[in-house]
């Protein structure tokens, strides 16, 4: 069967049994009219906790003079809440088997639990928290821990990693217990004081020295000197003493009637006196607490190596901030590079058909906007057996290269086959610029120093002009124009000779307007910078040019 806590469902742990005679005694203590005498044989019935009873009324706490040998008269000398307490703390720190629990620490347990014990008295003397019950603080503080020891023994193989924790603030703690064992021990505690029929004045401690704000609103003082108490006796056990400390201060120095934090560092002081009186009263072992001087040598240690872990941590930040730019300088120089990659052909380092696509587009709507025309040239390279084809392209590449202005785009987009875009220039622009390519081409010298290379190149022409009467698809115009260099390219090497090669009309931007007719004209003209003259326009244009009749380069 599952437990509720709050809103929260748990698997249920097994709880201690209260022992039955220590249960007799609390039960007997908490009658208005328990006889002494009954107290007595109680007490006495249970060898164990008599020599208990015996040893704190011989203690520095109770002792007037000569030694106590009477049960009967220790229990009157400790009264009924005393005894109480003392059969609740003999319960709890005598139910654990230490070898049953092994590797978790016992007796650091039972020595973190003392010192909280001793603080909650140290605080309940204070009267910061009104009239509280000095020996029921320290029981409750005592207690408030106690159901660890239900879910260890409930989680063997977590205790270790639970003692890892035992220095660590006590939110912080609270909130791995959450982690390690599905439940707080303050939330566990809901059952145990239920198991043990605890009176509330220690129940509510118990259960809510972490949120004393939850209590009820009677409760809440009491739970609130719990809270920071827990705070209080964390100084000694700390992994980070001067964090520790400072907190106790910052918590507890404004909510004392006069001395502040002075006053907070005697109450500390005090701390450690208290664990080691009260661990020889109720036989517990603890290690020799540390006095305010080898506590302040700890916070200054712990202060100094908190900086040095800032100091390294920043300059590790640095280092990690520098090492951070330099990968993304590294990574925008390799995208750079794909980019460029990408874009250009690895045997002659021109664009390649896709960046030539990309720049297509562009001038296409360019040229629609401003009606001054675009221009594409389809190449073919024949090379001669026994040349190397690969040498070939790489100086064709070049001679294209010189003929060109800045905003052309020369492209290689298959083996031997190159396009040349030119922005800006109609169809008798494109046919100089072709027979200024195919000049530059056969004017090259090979490494022979041969004048007429082996190798011949054909053009076929296509030209967009003017603007469009309406919308327009910028891919399928692209489509066109490519397709009818293409087409004239075809027909130039189908004449077996190298030919430039052009029709008498330009491409229609849309499939239902009209082309363009160029009236054809021959003779050589110069390649113009945007468009060829008008006066050009109206001369005639050849259909194609053989290669073999132009002049050397």
């Amino acid at each position: 069967m599952q437990t509720v806590v709050g809103k929260t469902w748990f698997e249920p742990v097994e709880l201690p049994a209260f022992p039955s005679t220590l249960a007799a005694i609390v039960d007997a203590t908490q009658r208005p009219d328990v006889a002494l005498a009954e107290l007595g044989r109680l007490v006495a019935a249970d060898p164990g906790f008599a020599v208990r009873v015996l040893r704190l009324v011989n203690s520095s706490f109770h002792t007037r003079g000569n030694q106590i040998a009477s049960v009967h008269k220790a229990v009157s000398i400790l009264g009924l809440q005393s005894l109480k307490n003392l059969a609740l703390t003999t319960a709890a720190t005598g139910g654990a088997d230490v070898r049953a629990l092994y590797p978790f620490d016992m007796r650091r347990f039972w020595e973190e639990s003392l010192r909280r014990a001793a603080a909650c008295e140290v605080l309940a003397e204070s009267r910061a928290f009104g009239i509280v019950d000095v020996p029921s603080a320290f029981t409750a503080g005592l207690l408030q821990d106690l159901p660890v020891l239900t879910l260890i023994r409930s989680n063997l193989g977590k205790g270790e990693s639970w003692m890892n924790l035992a220095g660590a603030e006590p939110e912080l703690r609270r909130r791995e217990e959450r982690k390690f064992f599905g439940m707080s021990h303050d939330e566990l505690a809901v059952q145990l004081c239920e198991a043990w029929s605890l009176p509330k004045s220690l129940a509510m401690p118990m259960i809510h020295h972490h949120r004393h704000e939850n209590a009820p609103a009677e409760f809440q003082a009491i739970c609130h000197l719990h809270e920071l108490a827990e705070l209080l006796a964390a100084v000694y056990g700390a992994d980070d003493t001067a964090t520790a400390w400072r907190t106790a201060r910052t918590e507890i120095a404004p909510l004392l009637p006069a001395g502040g934090e002075a006053e907070v560092d005697r109450m500390i002081e005090r701390v450690g006196a208290r664990v080691t009186s009260a661990a020889r009263s109720l036989g517990i072992m603890v290690s020799e607490q540390p006095d305010l001087d080898r506590l302040r040598q700890l916070a200054k240690r712990s202060a100094e190596m908190g900086d040095l872990n800032r100091k390294q941590l920043v300059a590790r930040v640095k280092r990690l901030h520098a090492r951070n730019e330099a990968l993304q300088s590294e990574l925008i120089q390799m995208r750079e590079l794909v980019d460029t990659l990408s874009a250009t052909d690895a045997v002659t380092g021109l664009p390649n058909e896709r960046a030539l696509e990309a720049r297509l587009a562009l001038e296409v709507r360019r040229a629609a906007r401003s009606g001054r025309g675009v221009a594409l040239i389809a190449m073919q390279l024949s090379v001669a057996a026994g040349v190397d084809p690969v040498e070939a392209q790489q100086l064709v590449a070049v001679a294209l290269g010189a003929t060109m202005r800045v905003t052309d785009v020369v492209a290689r987009i298959g083996d031997g086959r190159f396009e040349l875009l030119l922005p800006d220039t109609n169809m008798a622009g494109a046919f100089v610029a072709a027979r200024r390519a195919l000049v530059a081409v056969r004017g090259q010298e090979t490494e022979g120093g041969d004048r007429e290379p082996p190798w011949t190149l054909s053009c076929g022409i296509g030209c967009l002009e003017g603007v469009p009467s309406g919308k327009f698809q910028c891919d399928r115009v692209i489509l066109r124009l490519r397709g009818r260099g293409q087409e004239n390219l075809r027909a130039a090497l189908g004449d077996g000779r190298p030919l430039v090669r052009t029709d008498r009309e330009t491409i229609p931007w849309t499939v239902g307007e009209s082309s363009t007719s160029i009236p054809a004209v021959s003779g050589p003209a110069p390649l113009p910078v945007s468009r060829a003259p008008e006066s050009e326009e109206r001369d005639e244009l050849p259909t194609s040019v053989d290669v073999r009749d132009l002049p050397a380069a």
